[in-house]
């Protein structure tokens, strides 16, 4: 209920959105991560709020739209959104192994 009314109350940031994605993804309900993150991702600038968090702009938004995009069997939109969240987060050992596995070189 929170979290819907957020987005009612500030539209226009991306928090509100990914934070419902998030919990979304403790339910494993990937059809709504997905459209939670595809209206988060509508906002393209951060506004001038102290709102902002970084997550919602980090590695961290594109790691969960690959994974819930990879579960709803969308294997070329999970790979583009892995390899975005491989470039702003090169180290993350994590990510370079759901490439391999989503690619099919791990098991």
């Amino acid at each position: 209920m929170w979290l819907h009314k957020a987005i009612e109350e500030c539209p226009y940031t991306r928090e509100a959105y990914v934070e419902m994605a998030l919990f979304y993804y403790q339910l494993e309900d990937f059809e709504k991560i997905e459209f939670y993150l595809d209206e988060a991702f509508k906002i393209q600038e951060k506004t001038a709020s102290y709102i902002n968090e970084n997550f919602c702009w980090d590695s961290t938004i594109y790691d969960l739209y690959s994974i819930a995009k990879y579960y709803l069997g969308k294997k070329e939109e999970a790979l583009i959104a892995l390899e975005k969240a491989i470039t702003l987060n090169p180290k993350e050992e994590r990510l370079r192994n759901n490439l391999k596995f989503m690619k099919g070189e791990e098991k």
